[in-house]
């Protein structure tokens, strides 16, 4: 967990709330155009700053890999979906109690440890320390991933992969092609990519992942269709598939509107 926001309110140049909101929905949806996930269409408010969010995820961990997983893709979700960042500790609880891998009174408990926040800049630091690799980045194409300064220090582009292995490390920063990923695990690790773990289905792709977007569907399964028994919610500016567990706990925490509507298909 990076901290990519420390404090966004200096760039909304004196902005209303709504306005902000307006503004960063509209820088988001030009990253739609390239990537084909949601954008937050209807973006309620303007995050403050993703620190919170890096704690909360950090704190998540304590439960293991699989549940600081489940609460980071809520996290985004509320952001690019929903619309309601989890930018302080009332709204990330919110958030968290319709994650099922979750045990959502333990996490309320952990939420401001000790153990979190030692886990949290832990995770901050390491960001901050950027390998020679991507020191050295030159160009000036989309998504290079060379080294950002912020602030006082220099940190990783988000994201960038740092892969260790047993034939060395390898680091794939920023937008890059599926190629440039497979030779950088390569390279890590001669002969893991020779018999790779096969593809899901659609319902496996959702039974595991819980929320689906159509684009990360075509990427897991070669499709964009609906798996069977999903339901289906509409964005503002398209769809995406939601395990029945998953619709049920977003039905109830009231996230829908008269523009967005649930459909079982």
């Amino acid at each position: 967990m990076g901290g990519l926001i420390d404090d966004a309110s200096s760039h909304w140049d004196g902005s209303s709330t709504e306005v902000a909101a307006s503004k960063l929905s509209h820088y988001w949806s030009k990253v739609t155009a390239v990537t084909t996930m949601p954008y937050p269409v209807r973006l309620q408010w303007p995050p403050r700053s993703s620190n919170a969010m890096g704690q909360a995820v950090c704190a998540a961990g304590l439960q293991g890999d699989e549940a600081a997983d489940a609460l980071l893709r809520r996290l985004r979700e509320g952001v690019f979906v929903l619309g309601v960042p989890g930018d302080d500790w009332e709204r990330i609880l919110d958030l968290a109690v319709t994650v099922p891998e979750l045990d959502a009174d333990r996490f309320a408990a952990d939420l401001r440890s000790d153990e979190a926040e030692v886990a949290w800049d832990l995770d901050w630091q390491e960001t901050r320390r950027p390998n020679e690799f991507v020191r050295n980045l030159t160009g000036d194409r989309m998504g290079l991933g060379d080294v950002k300064q912020d602030g006082n220090h220099l940190r990783y582009a988000f994201a960038t992969l740092v892969i260790s292995g047993s034939d060395g490390e390898a680091t794939v920063p920023g937008w890059r092609e599926e190629w440039e990923y497979l030779e950088a695990f390569e390279a890590a690790e001669r002969g893991i990519t020779a018999d790779p773990i096969p593809l899901p289905d659609a319902a496996e792709a959702l039974e595991h992942f819980g929320v689906l977007a159509p684009a990360e569907l075509e990427v897991l399964t070669g499709s964009v269709e609906a798996p069977e028994g999903a339901t289906t919610f509409d964005w503002g500016a398209g769809q995406i598939h939601l395990r029945s567990d998953v619709a049920e706990a977003w039905q109830r925490a009231g996230w829908w509107s008269g523009a967005t509507k649930f459909a079982a298909s």
